[in-house]
């Protein structure tokens, strides 16, 4: 298991984790898998990051936000909430170049 401090500005509520796994393993950010995930920091004290292989943990790593006395200078609010789309369609896509056929039916 590997703790590892990020520095965050004085008023920082949200931190992007985002994880690459080289190996088979799968994913999960505070328990919950995928390798993006936006979380939440206002009480936290830990975020945990698992590699799972056949389900079972072969590592952990764990970011402890570090909240700094003072806010950035030129800090600015960019998480947004975005408008809902109305009757967006069903799609999938591929990350090997298009080599991966999608059907997706409703």
């Amino acid at each position: 298991m590997c703790d590892y401090a990020v520095e965050v500005p004085a008023g920082t509520s949200h931190v992007n984790v985002m994880a690459t796994s080289f190996s088979r393993a799968t994913i999960k950010i505070n328990g919950t898998p995928g390798n993006m995930s936006c979380v939440d920091i206002r009480g936290t004290t830990s975020i945990a990051i698992t590699l799972e292989e056949g389900g079972a943990v072969v590592s952990t790593y764990t970011l402890v936000p570090k909240m700094l006395a003072t806010g950035a200078a030129n800090a600015e609010v960019i998480m947004h909430e975005k408008p809902a789309v109305a009757a967006a369609p069903v799609h999938g896509h591929s990350h090997d170049g298009g080599k991966t056929e999608w059907c997706v039916r409703v």
